[in-house]
């Protein structure tokens, strides 16, 4: 703003020497009353047009905020459920992983434990098939010598059932002698 502008006179409030002389109609910046009257009717229409169309265009701006602002808590509402709800996963998630250790070692001790009934079923059913097959060997051993002292007596026996021979025939020879001595004699 130059310093010897009008408008910087007007806003300094100083005074020009021409400002207290009467008007001078002949001036070539004159306006009529009417035709000035009528051109700030018209620039205060504009600037009424103006202020209504930013009037409009600011509430339209406000209610899109307070839609926005409304949109806004609805999101913040929606990211607090959502934030609970993984939290509630994430707790969900701790629990299987606890119950998944605890539920692993109890797999660790039924397969440990079967492993050990299993090992001690066959160790058993090995010592029984072990125990038979002792027990055969030995019947069969018992057997065998039962089997010597059948063979034994019956060798006896036969040496015996030999004397008993023996003795009958020896018995049935003095009989027939003395059938005959006595037949002989009579």
């Amino acid at each position: 703003m130059a310093l010897g502008s009008p408008l910087y006179r007007k806003l300094s409030g100083a005074r020009d020497a021409s400002a207290d002389a009467p008007c001078d109609c002949t001036h070539s910046r004159y306006v009529p009353r009417a035709e000035f009257s009528s051109r700030i009717d018209a620039v205060e229409a504009r600037t009424d047009a103006r202020i209504a169309s930013m009037q409009t265009t600011t509430s339209s701006i406000q209610a899109e905020m307070r839609t926005f602002r409304e949109e806004m808590r609805t999101f913040r509402e929606d990211m607090r459920r959502l934030r609970e709800e993984i939290k509630e996963i994430w707790t969900t998630i701790a629990e299987l992983r606890r119950d998944m250790k605890v539920e692993s070692r109890q797999l660790k001790f039924w397969m440990v434990g079967t492993g050990i009934g299993v090992v001690l079923g066959i160790a058993a059913f090995n010592a029984t098939v072990l125990s038979s097959m002792v027990a055969s060997f030995e019947s069969g051993k018992n057997l065998t010598a039962v089997q010597i002292q059948l063979q034994q007596q019956g060798a006896e026996n036969q040496r015996m059932l030999e004397r008993v021979r023996n003795q009958l025939e020896l018995i049935e020879a003095r009989t027939a002698a003395l059938h005959t001595v006595a037949s002989s004699a009579q």
